[in-house]
């Protein structure tokens, strides 16, 4: 072991070197001296025991690791932003290339938090999370949310243009869903599948279906200005339409107007048959008064 004591007005630095290593006793910080002449603090161990690195001269600009003769990281002395791959630092943390999160860990959830004004019972406001349940399997990733989702977008000014409220709702152009969704605008798609919350209209074959003659239905339109069991435009207008529920009573008047279609074929086959009868008739008077004709009186 190789040792250097400095000794100066009564103060005692030693410098160790064993196996190539460098032991300071009885100092607590490792200064560098600037161009300037100005001595900085570099390195050193605080008064709570600490590891510190950096200075408290305002003279210094920026905190900078070098590798391979390339800037890795960058800690702005003014803004105090970190850069990594950047030596100009434009938030608290700047990345500029690819950020790999490895959120192994069987039965727990790993990811991306975001806080905001949060309780002991409430740690995060936002995650992006995976769950691993150990299956060996790609996991789920999750979004979560206390109070909602809002997705954004627009160049001069930001729009919603969907929204998850924390109740589970889903709005697309509109942030007030009223339903699971809730959409503000058009929907364009090849095929819509609807579950049935009402009987379908079979019960109009049926035994004992009060069908209304037309007649009656006549009458209906004359008094209400629509058909039976339909809502008024008034109606839809303000209320809007189930579209299910819709589709099972314009198809229940197909069906009546079916039944009416077989009624009208039964009577017109009925009036065919009287015509065909009358005719016949009408022929046997004809044969009569030839007869009559022909006898003697």
């Amino acid at each position: 072991m190789k040792a250097i004591i400095f000794l100066f007005a009564g103060f005692c630095w030693q410098f160790s070197v064993a196996q190539n290593d460098l032991y300071i006793d009885n100092a607590k910080y490792l200064y560098a001296k600037t161009s300037s002449g100005i001595n900085t603090r570099t390195l050193g161990i605080n008064s709570s025991n600490n590891l510190y690195l950096g200075s408290v001269d305002a003279s210094i600009n920026s905190l900078l690791v070098n590798l391979n003769g390339n800037n890795r990281i960058t800690v702005n002395g003014t803004s105090g932003f970190v850069g990594i791959g950047t030596t100009s630092p434009d938030e608290i943390l700047h990345l500029e290339g690819s950020l790999l999160l490895d959120a192994y860990g069987q039965g727990t959830e790993r990811g991306i938090f975001f806080r905001e004004g949060f309780s002991a019972s409430n740690k995060y406001n936002l995650s992006i999370t995976t769950y691993d349940d150990g299956d060996n399997t790609p996991d789920a990733l999750g979004i979560n949310a206390y109070d909602g989702i809002y997705f954004n977008t627009g160049s001069s000014s930001i729009n919603t243009r969907m929204y998850i409220h924390q109740n589970g709702r889903v709005g697309i152009g509109t942030t007030n869903p009223d339903a699971q969704l809730t959409v503000k605008g058009k929907i364009h798609a090849e095929e819509v599948k609807v579950d049935l919350s009402v009987p379908g209209p079979d019960y109009v074959f049926k035994e004992g279906y009060d069908l209304k003659s037309l007649e009656e239905v006549k009458n209906y339109i004359k008094e209400h200005g629509h058909l039976p069991n339909i809502p008024s435009a008034k109606e839809m207008e303000a209320n809007g339409i189930q579209l299910g529920e819709m589709n099972m009573k314009l198809l229940e008047k197909i069906e009546e107007l079916t039944l009416y279609i077989i009624r009208q074929e039964y009577r017109l086959k009925e009036t065919e048959g009287l015509k065909q009868e009358l005719e016949k008739q009408r022929e046997e008077i004809r044969e009569l008064k030839k007869i009559n004709k022909m006898t003697p009186k």
